[in-house]
């Protein structure tokens, strides 16, 4: 008898929790955007992948990922609440903020610019 009334309240108890506290549904995820700088590419991979395997949905977001035109339109589009998210280069960043702009770095994609400068031997730079 002792089991069987454990049990019970163990069920019980089980659903009241879960009824407390249900999973993220489709319908209660957050809608956001996430905004590329420019065309998607392979180092955006990891974006793709996550919201694949659900990744985003378990926490409550329903992702939309964007082509962007430019890190500067990027960093518009988010200041103005269009993006949630968005991918922006370090400088042109700076640069909006130093215009007002309300944005924050929450990570890096690529850790290390891969840009570099070249000039003829002559020139002098």
């Amino acid at each position: 008898m002792k089991k069987i009334v454990c049990a019970a309240l163990a069920s019980v108890c089980g659903l009241v929790f879960s009824a407390a506290f249900p999973p993220p549904s489709q319908a209660q995820n957050k809608k956001v955007l996430v905004q590329f700088a420019w065309v998607v590419g392979g180092l955006h991979a990891g974006f793709f992948v996550a919201k694949e395997k659900g990744f985003y949905a378990s926490k409550g977001l329903d992702v939309t990922i964007s082509r962007g035109f430019g890190s500067g339109d990027t960093a518009k589009v988010v200041a103005t609440g269009k993006a949630q998210f968005g991918e922006v280069n370090l400088p042109t960043a700076i640069i909006s903020h130093g215009k007002g702009a309300s944005l924050t770095i929450v990570g890096v994609i690529i850790g290390k610019a891969p840009e570099s400068f070249l000039s003829f031997e002559g020139k002098g730079i």
